[in-house]
């Protein structure tokens, strides 16, 4: 129990946030990942940073893409690589405690083709001791976050 609240006090006293959902912009769009590439993590397991070159948006918000192969991908089966991301890029092991942290870009899990992201190291080990749990903690809180 004390690893559990010194975990979240880990992910509560981060001071740096590297990965967060984007605001919107003037135009409503926004971009997704912090400008990481979805299509990076899910088809190379890598987190990659995007270009803006290499862009397209999908339901109002834009993403970006390492090439133009990549932004091919995508853009043949946008549902498959947006639906991917899970909890709007938020640390999936925060979420599952009711809390909104932001996540690092390293710190990523690819399971059954969906996108968890984590703050830490600490968080992702913790989610991956049981993903099944956590995704069901995660998943309820995100349904009362989204109304």
């Amino acid at each position: 129990m004390n690893r559990v609240l010194g975990i979240l006090g880990g992910l509560m006293a981060a001071t740096i946030v590297l990965l967060a959902p984007a605001p919107a912009r003037a135009d409503g769009s926004s971009v997704v990942l912090g400008g990481y590439c979805v299509v990076a993590y899910l088809d190379a397991g890598k987190p990659i940073y995007g270009t803006v070159e290499n862009q397209s948006t999908y339901e109002g918000k834009r993403y970006h893409f390492v090439n133009a192969e990549a932004k091919a991908a995508f853009d043949k089966n946008p549902a498959r690589y947006a639906g991917a991301i899970r909890y709007d890029a938020w640390c999936a092991t925060a979420l599952a405690m009711g809390k909104e942290v932001a996540s690092e870009p390293a710190q990523f899990l690819v399971r059954d083709g969906a996108l968890y992201l984590f703050s830490s190291a600490d968080a992702k080990a913790m989610f991956e001791k049981d993903a099944a749990g956590m995704t069901k903690k995660a998943d309820q809180n995100w349904k009362k976050h989204m109304k």
